[in-house]
């Protein structure tokens, strides 16, 4: 008898990044991470006389994230980068596809 899998839960996820210092101010990183195949429940015809129930599997997929930030001083850095540099696809069901997303800021400390 197979055990019953928890939905959208991967079996495998994998994680690596580097950061390199390339200057004292200029910091930059590549991350990438692996998401396995998750499982899941749809329910077809939902509220009708023949609702039935369907064990599906999503795709296992990958992303690249980039990212830097640049020191001005030691009060106040500016950073930025791409997450899902590749904009890879990401199936619907899993709700988190929303492609290549690019962020910059700035952070002061006090």
């Amino acid at each position: 008898m197979r055990k019953k899998e928890l939905e959208f839960q991967p079996q495998r996820t994998a994680q690596a990044g580097v950061d390199y210092k390339l200057t004292p101010a200029l910091n930059f990183g590549v991350f990438a991470k692996y998401i396995g195949k998750q499982h899941y429940t749809d329910t077809l015809n939902r509220g009708s006389s023949s609702e039935t129930t369907v064990a599906k599997t999503t795709d296992a997929f990958a992303l690249v994230d980039l990212r830097g930030e640049y020191k001005l001083d030691t009060m106040f850095t500016l950073y930025g980068g791409i997450n899902n540099l590749a904009d890879a696809g990401v199936e619907d069901v899993i709700g988190s596809n929303v492609g290549r997303t690019y962020f910059v800021g700035a952070r002061a400390k006090f």
